[in-house]
């Protein structure tokens, strides 16, 4: 994988994708306006692929753990709170330099912990929050969880294809029974380690991206 993100292979594979794979995803998408929530940036990559306008409020940052489950299981109530800055995130022992915020879960649900890797200070991070849960499609809401980094069992599994979205994907690294779980999709290259790794990364020397092995154009056109 390295090989093909160096830095003269990631700017060839740049170029392959925007002259022939990106024009051409773009003009099988039939579906316009949509909101994808995702737990970290692949959501975001998509958009920017299919050039859609960033109509989600979870783009450009990312939950930890089974904290987006709970946001997503209780979307109706989170969505409707204000972000508060935290200084102390419980999931890093050490501080990371961009702001992270929570979501409280008052008497009922727990707090939700976001953070926002891509912005330089809470104000703006909150700015484009409220932004875009502004245009969010509520009749058109996609969904994407990404196995990244944790451990793997079937009662996760069950949480996840129950996740109150129609229209989802699960992204795992290894085979899995799809009639058990039908959203479920097995992202190929990342079979020896916990979860799958960086799907944006690039795959090969033809300018595709491992979140490419998903046909999401037609996953949008048919949901």
């Amino acid at each position: 994988m390295d090989f093909y993100n160096g830095k003269i292979t990631r700017r060839l594979n740049k170029w392959l994708r925007t002259q022939w794979i990106v024009p051409k995803k773009r003009t099988q998408l039939e579906k316009k306006n949509i909101s994808i929530l995702c737990n970290n940036c692949i959501g975001g990559f998509i958009l920017h692929d299919m050039g859609l306008r960033f109509d989600s409020p979870t783009i450009n940052m990312f939950f930890h753990g089974l904290d987006f489950f709970d946001f997503i299981e209780h979307f109706e109530y989170y969505i409707n709170q204000k972000l508060i800055e935290i200084p102390n995130p419980k999931y890093d022992l050490n501080a990371p330099d961009y702001p992270v915020a929570i979501l409280r879960g008052g008497a009922d649900y727990k707090d939700i912990e976001l953070h926002f890797l891509h912005y330089k200070s809470f104000a703006e991070a909150n700015e484009k929050w409220e932004t875009r849960k502004a245009r969010l499609h509520f009749e058109n809401l996609y969904l994407i969880w990404t196995f990244m980094g944790m451990a793997q069992d079937e009662k996760i599994y069950a949480r996840a294809q129950n996740l109150p979205i129609a229209n989802k994907v699960i992204f795992v690294n290894h085979p899995i029974d799809n009639e058990k779980y039908p959203d479920f999709f097995y992202i190929k290259g990342f079979e020896n380690q916990i979860g799958t790794g960086q799907l944006s990364a690039f795959m090969n020397l033809k300018g595709e991206r491992y979140y490419d092995q998903f046909d999401y154009v037609k996953w949008i056109n048919n949901g």
